[in-house]
């Protein structure tokens, strides 16, 4: 009879648990997070992945108090003041930094091979550059250039490897399944492109270096750019210095150079736009903010990502200061926040920055579309959506 009694409750309790996880999966589904109906790619597996154990996450993100206060990081009060930090910020950034030098070499047969195989090759020239800096460390430039175009854009491929793991190339253009598309979108709008990846990325050099304290590192991730960081050498540098190069070299080539980045590449033009005004537009997509904002929305602090969160760095140069200094009034900049991406939900991150940014940038430039703030909610992958290239082609086609 006890027998009886106890197999009664272990069943009542398995099917209890049964219909509990049938209502969790229709809530998930209703809620947009997981559709047992939809296509298993390779990145949908990954993004089921990564949406189902942030669930909670997510939940609470839709629950945030929209009436919050957005916070107010914002110093600068007007141009002289935008002026001065430039000039500091470009002390900072390339401390211990000489500039590298670019040359230009032949592809071999396996990117040639490659790159033909994906794009369309017809009238358009392709050229590989090589940029050296300090230390050994070494980045590649490919340049897709057609004859009658008069803007070339910088485009920092993102490095995440998402679906194209098993590409036959693992070079510049793998890692990420749209780093091809971007290209093909940029020169499909009468574009020029100038495409790299961050140091140590790609097939961009990685390598051993022998420090003091510390012996040999090997520099084989971005994040490993922190063992360089001395007082009288900023690790930043070596990524900006890149930039800086690409456009010291094409800047008399071309009527307008833009720069356009997403992630980590959205990160990078941001800075790289308040630090040189020379980019007519800079699109950052998907890239950080200040660590309390990034907390409040999704509770994402990261202090491991030491790049994006430097303390004695940020408390000089917060994020709303260098979306003003990227928004200087020769040029703009384009703000784009992912409100779904799968790897970095930013949320509706707007709402929680201080109207001063805008307003700053308006009364310094007397018009206000310099900065553009946008929230794309279109797509749920960590990538630049057609709705953000569209904003693009209006922007360039004024």
């Amino acid at each position: 009879m006890k027998k009886s009694a106890t197999y009664l409750v272990i069943s009542i309790f398995f099917i209890g648990l049964i219909i509990t996880c049938i209502y969790f999966e229709k809530v998930l589904e209703k809620l947009g997070i997981f559709s047992k109906d939809e296509i298993i790619t390779e990145t949908n597996l990954t993004r089921h992945k990564v949406s189902l154990k942030n669930a909670q996450k997510v939940f609470k993100q839709m629950n945030l108090d929209l009436a919050i206060e957005p916070l107010d990081l914002v110093t600068i009060k007007n141009s002289s003041e935008i002026n001065l930090l430039r000039q500091n910020l470009y002390k900072d950034i390339f401390r211990g930094w000489n500039k590298p030098y670019l040359n230009k070499v032949s592809l071999n047969i396996e990117e040639q091979a490659y790159l033909s195989n994906l794009v369309d090759m017809t009238n358009i020239e392709l050229q590989k550059n090589i940029i050296h800096s300090q230390l050994g460390f070494t980045s590649e430039v490919f340049h897709f250039k057609k004859r009658g175009h008069q803007r070339v854009a910088i485009l920092i491929l993102p490095g995440h490897p998402i679906a194209s793991e098993n590409a036959d190339y693992k070079g510049t253009f793998s890692g990420h399944p749209y780093n091809i598309k971007y290209i093909k979108n940029l020169l499909n709008l009468g574009v020029d492109v100038l495409a790299t990846s961050m140091p140590t990325e790609g097939n961009n050099t990685k390598p051993v270096l022998t420090l003091r304290g510390h012996g040999n590192i090997s520099f084989s991730s971005l994040g490993d750019l922190v063992w360089l960081e001395t007082e009288k050498r900023s690790a930043m540098g070596l990524i900006f210095r890149q930039i800086e190069k690409i456009v010291d070299t094409y800047q008399n080539a071309y009527s307008c150079i833009d720069i356009i980045g997403i992630s980590r590449g959205g990160w990078a033009t941001q800075i790289f736009g308040a630090i040189d005004k020379r980019p007519c537009v800079k699109l950052s997509v998907s890239g950080w903010e200040s660590a309390s904002i990034m907390e409040r929305l999704n509770g994402i602090k990261s202090s491991g990502k030491w790049l994006y969160n430097k303390p004695e760095f940020y408390s000089k140069y917060s994020y709303q200061d260098l979306s003003i200094m990227a928004a200087n009034c020769e040029s703009t900049f384009i703000r784009v926040f992912l409100i779904k991406d799968y790897i970095m939900a930013h949320g509706p991150i707007s709402n929680l920055i201080s109207p001063k940014v805008k307003q700053s940038v308006e009364k310094n430039c007397q018009h206000s579309n310099n900065l553009m703030m946008l929230e794309d909610d279109t797509v749920e992958d960590h990538i630049i959506s057609d709705y953000v290239w569209n904003i693009y082609k209006k922007v360039i086609k004024k």
